[in-house]
């Protein structure tokens, strides 16, 4: 039956991966923050490390360029690409800090958390708005394939 629904669904957009890796990593990072294990807290670190960072640099590559081109989406792109960078920024000082159960860890990572909670807020509400008026809902189509080549590409990569 499941197959029967699921072939009604229209073709899989650009905005439904980005909204499905926002949810995996967000899952990741609760996981994360729930557990106290170290070993637990590394590796679940590690997946979402990576993807994360795939994501990011997917976005980078291949949709926030075509949302810069146009005035009315140009600035919110750029925005995304500065959250981006600090969101590295701290993925990297966490990723070097010995002790995953650490006090100070725990509250880096616990930012962390809120900033990629705050972008995917943006970015869903109000990127997802201006890439539906400036692409349209064939060039999303579309664009689904390129972007989850560019994620593996960019995951063969890490």
């Amino acid at each position: 039956m499941a197959a029967k629904s699921k072939s009604r669904r229209p073709s899989k957009s650009l905005l439904d991966d980005l909204k499905e890796d926002h949810k995996e990593v967000k899952d990741l990072l609760k996981k994360i923050l729930r557990s106290e294990d170290a070993s637990e807290r590394e590796e679940s670190f590690t997946k979402m490390k990576t993807a994360l960072t795939a994501h990011s640099e997917a976005e980078e590559e291949m949709f926030y360029p075509l949302l810069e081109e146009e005035e009315d989406s140009r600035t919110d792109a750029l925005e995304a690409k500065v959250e981006h960078n600090i969101v590295k920024n701290l993925l990297e000082e966490l990723e070097a800090m010995e002790d995953k159960t650490s006090d100070e860890w725990t509250a880096k990572c616990t930012v962390l958390q809120d900033l990629v909670e705050h972008h995917v807020e943006e970015e869903e509400s109000q990127l997802f708005k201006d890439a539906r008026k400036v692409l349209g809902k064939e060039r999303l189509v579309e664009l689904a394939g390129e972007f989850e080549s560019a994620k593996e590409s960019h995951m063969a990569q890490s």
